[in-house]
């Protein structure tokens, strides 16, 4: 996978920006797909861990069948 620079990218930096303002709490794939504007949050978060960021998923809850994922920025390498 090409994993594109987050110093450059402007997709990963709104990622980023929503996951520091979220803070502790964490996002949602939901929220970071409305306030983010990107369609994988999944991606996302994959190609910041290539660059050493340290992002944790854990599963949040299930809606109507639909499980829904809280993405947490913790730190840096």
């Amino acid at each position: 996978m090409h994993a594109a620079n987050p110093e450059k990218s402007y997709r990963l930096n709104r990622f980023l920006s929503v996951l520091r303002k979220k803070g502790h709490r964490g996002a949602t794939s939901w929220e970071l797909i409305m306030e983010a504007q990107t369609a994988a949050p999944g991606t996302c978060a994959s190609e910041l861990r290539t660059h050493g960021y340290k992002i944790d998923c854990k599963r949040d809850s299930e809606v109507g069948g639909t499980r829904i994922y809280r993405y947490t920025l913790l730190g840096k390498e």
